[in-house]
């Protein structure tokens, strides 16, 4: 691997702009070392990692569309999302929330899971990960649809490809952070696989 095939976009929501939602201040330095862990030279030795801030529903939309649609097939892109998660049961999508959503419309002013999902499947990096840092980050999984070989013994598959496996933080991390349940799961899931 060169040391220029790695792109990471982190993206991070601390401020909502409706009462409804809290602000979670962690966020900050969630993106904070999260960067500092993916630049590392000794540990993630990420050449780009782009950060995006308190982004709107649009802005959040371009970004990763942005993102994903430059990546090369011999390239690995990671993208991270920490913040508010909503799941809604009209439509039965998750939704992450941009600083300008309104509980009242989530289809209109949050970015839908499927979105991503999409990207995800037309983006040409050999390699993806995917971390969520947010509440309902679970529905995922059991949403998307696997890719790649079906082996879960953990060998690699023989495309060639490399692959990724996501899993959603179920556990909470030593901080005070409420976005996730103070259980861990009875049952593992599955890894996902692009």
């Amino acid at each position: 691997m060169s040391d220029n095939d790695r792109y990471a976009m982190l993206i991070g929501v601390s401020t909502y702009e409706s009462d409804r939602y809290h602000d979670l201040p962690p966020v900050r330095a969630d993106l904070h070392y999260m960067q500092a862990v993916l630049e590392s030279t000794e540990i993630g030795m990420y050449n780009d990692c782009a950060v995006v801030a308190e982004p709107t529903r649009a802005e959040m939309l371009h970004a990763i569309e942005t993102f994903l649609e430059e990546r090369q097939s011999s390239e690995t892109a990671l993208l991270y999302f920490s913040g508010h998660g909503e799941f809604c049961e009209a439509d039965n999508q998750l939704y992450f929330l941009t600083r300008d959503a309104d509980p009242d419309d989530l289809p209109g002013t949050a970015v839908p899971a499927e979105f991503l999902e999409r990207m995800l499947q037309s983006c040409r990096a050999s390699s993806k990960v995917v971390l969520l840092d947010c509440c309902s980050s679970g529905s995922v999984v059991q949403g998307w649809t696997a890719k790649g070989a079906s082996d879960t013994s953990g060998r690699p598959p023989r495309s060639g490809r490399r692959t990724r496996s996501l899993w959603p933080a179920p556990w909470p991390a030593p901080s005070t952070s409420p976005r996730r349940p103070a259980t861990p799961p009875k049952q593992p899931r599955p890894p996902l696989r692009w």
